[in-house]
């Protein structure tokens, strides 16, 4: 019997498997890079953590195989692949490797692993499929890391634009030759959910079968009849999210291996400190306030960015927070700095130089009077907003599927994702100079999409609290994507 342990990172959308024999031998398949979690579960259900490996080389997030190899003592394989053929060579571990080749069989008590060579989102990639030859009963189970999801595939187009292409008529190759020959019944364990970057339309199940996605994703609707490539192709590429900017940074990161992650906490900083990150002569630092979006308003250092402690924290950095400084974060409670220096971690973002506790607004009033900088975010409520004296230009930063779906009349659209890649807001036909208030789906994101705006230095700024949502639970105006007054790609 299958020993099957999920391990879901909130955010990132990623997840980890531990699957483990009757004698307690196991594997772990793409582990996160905060590896306790793994060791910790071992030491739970007395496990002995075999094996290791991932099934390609990741972008969205840092890779623990390295350390968590070192760690317990098990044996590192696929952890950089080099070559995409199907014998490719690897970086950590021998050519002879079990799992290295296609058809590659691993065994672990009484489960055969199997490794499917399946290019398409990178060259290298391998799902791997485990069978338990004590019950011919069972169905196997399909790790699929990020060839196929629920409802969709990778995304090929990770390896810039002169390999896409190949890799889109790989992925329909894998698909065809590959996956679509398991049995139905096959359980398909995807290693991303919903709300990934690795893939478009991705569904929310955490796991579905070979004969549901064979029925059902619009990916094996294809077959090998002449044009039908083109055709994957197109649809393929015309269904991915934007890119965060981050992921060439994660690729060479889990190439090399990443370093073993600390646990320490950075120093305290003293009001002096703060007060010397804001000279105009101190050389740059990224300042990420990590407290929740209501009380940030109320009052934060000048310059700060606020993303919000919790599962986003990690995928919103990685299309904010640039590589090259330090981090000083500031936070309501030491929970928060170790929380937020974890999911820092987790996409390689490893200097955070230190951190300051605001636990109430008498900190903030006491920096103010030693001259620290200090700001406030005006907040509305919906219905204040809407019935602004002064009209208002709404700003929306939702994605594009959300605008579509439904949006305020008359405002304007900007994903936050191109707002943090430097889009101007003429782009979304806002007047620069007159009043902004910033809306997401419930307030999140418009914190950090004002506190962008204010550290480029704009006045004016304002969130709308509750976002979209409390919009239309307060009945006011809704209207849907047709009137768009700018163009939503930008």
């Amino acid at each position: 019997m299958v020993h099957l342990h999920r391990i879901e990172t909130e955010g990132l959308a990623q997840v980890s498997f531990v699957i483990a024999a009757a004698n307690g031998d196991a594997l772990v398949i793409d582990p996160r890079r905060d590896v306790e979690v793994f060791l910790d579960l071992a030491q739970a259900h007395d496990l002995t953590l075999r094996y290791v490996a991932d099934t390609h080389l990741h972008a969205d997030y840092a890779s623990g195989a390295p350390e968590l190899a070192q760690r317990s003592g098990a044996r590192l394989l696929l952890r950089g692949i080099t070559n995409g053929g199907g014998g490719g060579a690897v970086a950590a571990g021998e050519a002879t490797d079990p799992l290295v080749v296609h058809g590659g069989v691993l065994q672990i008590g009484e489960l055969r692993v199997t490794a499917l060579h399946t290019p398409g989102h990178t060259p290298e990639h391998r799902c791997f499929l485990v069978e338990d030859t004590s019950d011919a009963t069972a169905a196997p189970l399909l790790f699929s890391g990020d060839t196929l999801f629920v409802g969709s595939v990778g995304r090929p187009d990770l390896l810039g634009s002169d390999e896409t292409q190949e890799l889109a008529a790989a992925m329909l190759t894998s698909l065809l030759e590959v996956l679509a020959p398991l049995p139905d019944a096959t359980i398909v364990h995807p290693g991303h959910g919903a709300g990934s970057a690795c893939g478009g339309g991705i569904g929310g199940a955490p796991s579905s079968t070979i004969g549901q996605e064979r029925s059902t994703n619009p990916y094996f609707q294809f077959n090998a009849e002449p044009g039908q490539q083109d055709a994957f192709v197109a649809r393929l590429l015309s269904d991915l999210p934007p890119v965060p900017p981050y992921f060439p940074i994660m690729k060479r990161l889990n190439a090399r291996g990443a370093a073993p992650r600390s646990a320490e906490l950075p120093p305290a900083l003293a009001t002096a400190d703060l007060l010397a990150l804001q000279h105009p002569d101190a050389a740059a630092t990224t300042l990420i306030d990590v407290r929740d979006a209501t009380t940030f308003a109320e009052g934060h250092l000048r310059g700060s960015l606020n993303i919000g402690s919790g599962g986003s924290l990690a995928t919103w950095a990685g299309w904010t927070v640039p590589y090259d400084r330090p981090i000083v974060l500031l936070a309501q409670h030491h929970d928060q700095v170790q929380a937020a220096q974890r999911d820092l971690a987790r996409i390689g973002l490893d200097d955070v130089s230190g951190y300051a506790i605001i636990a109430d607004p008498a900190v903030l009033d006491d920096w103010r009077a030693e001259g620290v900088a200090i700001q406030r975010l005006t907040t509305y409520t919906p219905a204040e907003a809407n019935a602004a004296t002064e009209p208002l230009q709404i700003l929306d930063i939702r994605n594009a599927s959300e605008w579509d779906e439904v949006h305020i009349p008359g405002s304007h659209h900007l994903p936050l994702e191109a707002l943090a890649q430097g889009a101007t807001l003429a782009a979304a036909g806002i007047d620069p100079d007159a009043p902004i208030a910033v809306i997401c789906a419930s307030g999140y994101r418009s914190s950090l999409a004002a506190s962008l705006l204010q550290r480029q230095g704009r006045d004016g700024v304002s969130a709308i609290n509750g976002g979209i949502n409390a919009w239309r639970l307060a009945e006011l105006p809704v209207a849907g994507g047709a009137d768009a007054i700018s163009d939503h790609s930008a």
